[in-house]
C-alpha cells in the first residue's frame, strides 16, 4: 500500500504536527519560497538556495537522497545537467510534479526546487514550504 505525498501532508495537518529544525535559517528558506496559482488552475510553489560551502556533487546527491527517501518517484535524473524530475500521486491520483535543479557555483552550488499540483488538488502551504526548507537542511548533512 502506498501512501501518497498529499495523503501525508494531509494527516500532518489533522494531527497538527509541525516540522521544526533548529540547525536551518528558516528565515531565508521563508524569503525563497513563492506560491503562483490556485486550486481552479493548479499551484505551483518554488525556492532556491544557495550554498556557499557544499560543493556540486554533495548537494546533487543529497537532494537525489532527499526526494527519493521522502518516497517521490524519480522519473528522470540527470546529474551532469543537475537535474531530478521527481513526482507523487494525489489522493485522486493526478501526478503531481516535484523537480530539483542544482547548479554549480564559482563558490559551492544552488538549488532550486518546484512542486505543482494541478487543478482541484490542494497542498497545505505552510507543509510544502517545511518539505523545501527540510530538503535545504538536508544538504547540508555529510
Amino acid at each position: 500500500m502506498r501512501i501518497t505525498t498529499t495523503s501525508i501532508l494531509s494527516i500532518l495537518v489533522l494531527c497538527g504536527c509541525q516540522q521544526t529544525n533548529s540547525n536551518y535559517n528558516q528565515a531565508t528558506c521563508n524569503d525563497n519560497f513563492k506560491i503562483s496559482g490556485n486550486i481552479f488552475v493548479g499551484t505551483q510553489y518554488t525556492a532556491n538556495m544557495q550554498f556557499s560551502d557544499v560543493d556540486y556533487d554533495k548537494a546533487y546527491k543529497n537532494t537525489y537522497s532527499y526526494i527519493l527517501k521522502n518516497g517521490y518517484n524519480i522519473n528522470n535524473a540527470d546529474k551532469n545537467l543537475g537535474t531530478i524530475a521527481a513526482s507523487t500521486n494525489s489522493a485522486s491520483g493526478k501526478s503531481v510534479p516535484y523537480n530539483a535543479v542544482v547548479e554549480k557555483l564559482d563558490a559551492g552550488s544552488k538549488v532550486s526546487i518546484s512542486y505543482s499540483t494541478p487543478a482541484a488538488v490542494s497542498s497545505p502551504d505552510n507543509l510544502v514550504r517545511d518539505d523545501f526548507c527540510s530538503l535545504f537542511t538536508s544538504i547540508k548533512k555529510n
